[in-house]
């Protein structure tokens, strides 16, 4: 993404302060976790740091697109997807790939948290996660399958397929504003729709009692702070080599017209991530930090596809 989209982007409104809202012991804790941004991790940490459980965990049809073949979904699988969300139960502690509204609207009293990861590695991170998962836990999804193993081809396939736009094209601002007409369950964004949908989801990432980016040095004593325990940090969840028959170089797949898709796909998200980043990182250059971290993705994913 080029420095001037996003300083237009973000220069047609005034960005959000972002303040955290102190912790209410009182009130339920529900957290927006978007894939592949290190959520296991944090997730099993506030769980720990709580001594509490999560009450309720799993998805909603935000992440699932167009897919309406949830009678395949093995009996494991069906009981984590929440197709009608009054069916969610009640919940001091809720945490899964729920949107904002699934969680705001089904626990109105609770304070809502999430965390963003850079998008382009948050987004290679999940090529190559779906890319290594094992077989015999996809037979677990039905016909998502199908969906998952668009990850098999190559990355330009994975950011084209619109059957999965629902996790590839810009999954913060989907997730905040899901559902939303602006844009489709199996249609990627619009350009026309940049910046209606940006000022929307800066809007709404603003609601989040905390919210934070991954990529903050004092993440962990940030957030042990606002909980009032200390967070203990597993890595869980990691994305591992992918099989043999599925290995390529990923420098071959980093031609320029799928880098300009990596991009397009980010370009809301982008927007978000760094527009919280200047919140939280006073004294680091955030375009910096950008380089280094998709530079760093690029050296531990091109080692996982390796041949």
């Amino acid at each position: 993404m080029t420095k001037s989209f996003r300083q237009k982007m973000l220069n047609h409104f005034i960005t959000p302060r972002f303040k955290n809202i102190p912790r209410n012991i009182e009130k339920p804790l529900a957290v927006m976790h978007i894939p592949k941004s290190a959520g296991t991790s944090v997730l099993r940490g506030i769980s720990q740091a709580l001594q509490s459980p999560a009450d309720v965990s799993g998805f909603d049809r935000s992440l699932l697109g167009a897919f309406d073949g949830f009678s395949e979904f093995s009996p494991e699988i069906a009981r984590t997807v929440y197709l009608d969300t009054n069916k969610m139960p009640d919940a001091r502690l809720a945490m899964g790939h729920f949107s904002r509204s699934t969680l705001a609207n089904r626990y109105r009293n609770a304070q809502l948290l999430t965390f963003l990861r850079e998008p382009q590695t948050r987004l290679l991170s999940h090529w190559v996660y779906w890319r290594a998962t094992p077989g015999e836990h996809l037979a677990l999804w039905g016909g998502w399958r199908d969906c998952v193993e668009i990850s098999h081809g190559s990355l330009k396939a994975f950011l084209t397929d619109p059957r999965i736009a629902c996790q590839t094209d810009n999954i913060v601002t989907r997730m905040l504003l899901w559902p939303d007409q602006r844009f489709g369950n199996d249609a990627f964004i619009t350009p026309d729709q940049d910046a209606s949908l940006l000022k929307s989801a800066l809007k709404q990432l603003d609601t989040f009692a905390y919210c934070d980016i991954i990529e903050n040095a004092s993440f962990r004593d940030s957030l042990s702070k606002w909980l009032g325990a200390d967070l203990p940090m597993e890595h869980l969840n990691s994305t591992e080599r992918v099989p043999g028959n599925l290995r390529l170089r990923l420098d071959k797949e980093l031609d320029s017209g799928t880098m300009a898709l990596l991009d397009a796909r980010c370009r809301l998200d982008t927007c978000l991530w760094s527009a919280l980043a200047k919140r939280r990182l006073k004294s680091i250059d955030i375009r910096s930090l950008e380089r280094q971290t998709a530079m760093q993705a690029i050296a531990r994913y091109g080692a996982l596809l390796a041949p």
